[in-house]
């Protein structure tokens, strides 16, 4: 029967390892999925990398090239706003001798006209209202003299404007030929500022390519964290199975040997003893199998050199949900000592569970639990260095390897 029994324990826990070893190969096949994701998606963000600096290098270029084209836009805008000063100061001397010269000529005309009126009455007045012969021939070289000096001023005014006239056309013709420089100068800087608008719209959709693949790499890498967590959990879990195994080994084997030895134990329910209907006791944590610490001989997780562990430890989640391992009245509900928060339950064959280092219950004394029943809150109280169940299978206050009874 105990063959049997070991047998059957051995059976479980090789189909079990079997279960682990399929996921954690389905576990590596998927992070080998990933990091090939991950290279292909590397690969991609250096080539648009890549491709940003060198439409960045472009962009340099075509600004380069706006800002010299501005440069000479400024002084081509400078020359021409001189020669519009030049003309304009032009225009003014040119209206300036325009009006001397209307001037001169109203006046000569003037003149004249006194001079000569009546057949030549007031030149002929000059003329015989001399003295004598000096005074006659000087007056009469006046007359003559003073017309020549009146039409050589205007003669010269004249030219002045005409001189003034050309230059005023030189300017427009160089200010004209200045404009159509300008003008290409502008278009110039218009199909730049084309360049360069089109050139950004370029590396800014470049740019969201490489936040939406950096997204993306960041999101396979969170992944493959997620899935090295399975793997080391995976990892941690045949181990534990491996630990079980051989604990339980270890244990049958001590059965085996205190039944030699004594022949006091009955045959019945040897692997057994707690449980009422012949089974294992229920595992008091449902939703971990991390094993952190064993029963038996241990260094002191405080420094405190080695120790004897009464239990076994079980680890997770601050407020985990703890059962009750089998059917029984919780006699104990409340602190004590090193086991900080701390139930018991007596079971009906007279074995006793302790759950210790408890945060909170979810049972009183007196109260009759079923196995299976939510009764506690995992925590850290007591003589803890981190949220875990210590779980004690005891018999007459003796306390045994809680791992002879679980499943």
């Amino acid at each position: 029967m105990k063959k049997k029994i070991i047998a059957l324990a051995m059976c479980v826990m090789l189909a079990s390892n079997v279960v682990y070893a399929d996921k954690l190969s389905d576990l590596n096949n998927q992070k080998k999925t990933k990091q090939s994701d991950l290279s292909e998606s590397k690969a991609n963000l250096n080539q648009l990398k890549d491709k940003k600096s060198a439409e960045l290098e472009k962009l340099k270029e075509v600004n380069l090239k706006l800002t010299k084209t501005e440069a000479e836009l400024a002084v081509q805008q400078q020359e021409l706003d001189k020669i519009k000063k030049s003309i304009e100061s032009t225009k003014k001397e040119i209206e300036k001798y325009k009006s001397n010269i209307d001037k001169n000529t109203k006046e000569f005309q003037k003149r004249l006209k006194g001079m000569y009126i009546s057949n030549d009455g007031a030149k002929v007045d000059v003329v015989f209202g001399s003295n004598n012969l000096n005074d006659l021939l000087n007056n009469v070289s006046m007359v003559n003299y003073i017309a020549k000096y009146d039409k050589n001023i205007l003669n010269d005014l004249k030219h002045e404007k005409i001189a003034l006239d050309f230059k005023q056309d030189e300017l427009k013709s160089k200010m004209k030929t200045m404009e159509i420089v300008k003008k290409n100068l502008d278009q110039k800087i218009a199909s730049l500022n084309n360049i360069i608008e089109e050139q950004q719209k370029l590396i800014d959709s470049i740019s969201k390519d490489v936040n939406l693949t950096e997204s993306e790499i960041a999101s396979i890498q969170k992944e493959l964290e997620k899935i090295d967590g399975k793997i080391d959990e995976e990892k941690k879990a045949i181990l534990q199975a491996k630990l079980l195994a051989a604990q339980r080994a270890a244990a049958e084997k001590r059965r085996r040997q205190q039944a030699n030895n004594s022949g006091a134990i009955n045959t019945d329910i040897k692997g057994s003893i707690v449980s009422n209907n012949g089974a294992y006791l229920q595992w008091p944590v449902p939703s971990s199998h991390r094993m952190t610490s064993f029963y038996g001989w241990r260094t002191d997780p405080f420094g405190n050199g080695s120790g004897f562990h009464t239990g076994l430890d079980i680890a997770d989640g601050m407020g985990t949900h703890i059962v009750s391992a089998e059917d029984g009245v919780v006699v104990h509900a409340g602190w004590q000592g090193g086991y900080g928060n701390l139930v018991k339950i007596q079971h009906d064959n007279g074995a006793m569970t302790y759950y210790g280092h408890l945060s909170g219950f979810n049972c009183h004394v007196g109260q009759r639990v079923k196995r299976g029943q939510f009764i506690a809150y995992m925590g850290s109280t007591g003589y803890s260095t981190g949220p875990h169940l210590h779980f004690e299978v005891r018999f007459n206050g003796q306390h045994t390897d809680p791992l002879n009874y679980l499943r």
